[in-house]
């Protein structure tokens, strides 16, 4: 759901392992939402290949983030969800927060992402 989805992660391998997650990204990118991907690592070109439509952001971190999250609405100010994952596959929990569960950690978010780009366009 939503108009845009910026997934943060330290590395993008779990998506080639999954099909019909690559499914539902492709379908929602042919209708429409805007999918951004960032890492600290390039992108296998299988993957790139597999989501032909999304935007793919290299940070060129030496030290990968331990943070992996996904925001959705990104770009509409109080209608954004957030997906927070702790732990380790397949034993890992996700923590979800919108604009009255969690403004203040949306925000710090948006802010990772805006200073991510920043760092790959240097």
């Amino acid at each position: 759901m939503g108009t845009s989805a910026t997934i943060v992660s330290n590395r993008v391998s779990w998506l080639i392992k999954n099909e019909n997650l690559l499914k539902i990204l492709n379908q929602k990118i042919e209708d429409g939402i805007k999918l951004e991907i960032i890492t600290p690592s390039e992108v296998s070109h299988q993957i790139k290949s597999s989501l032909a439509g999304a935007i793919f952001i290299v940070t060129n971190e030496k030290l990968p983030p331990e943070g992996r999250f996904t925001l959705i609405n990104g770009d509409r100010t109080g209608c954004e969800k957030l997906a927070i994952a702790k732990g380790v596959h397949p034993e890992h929990e996700i923590t979800i927060f919108d604009h009255n569960s969690g403004p203040q950690i949306i925000a710090m978010a948006k802010d990772i992402i805006c200073k991510s780009k920043e760092l790959a366009r240097k």
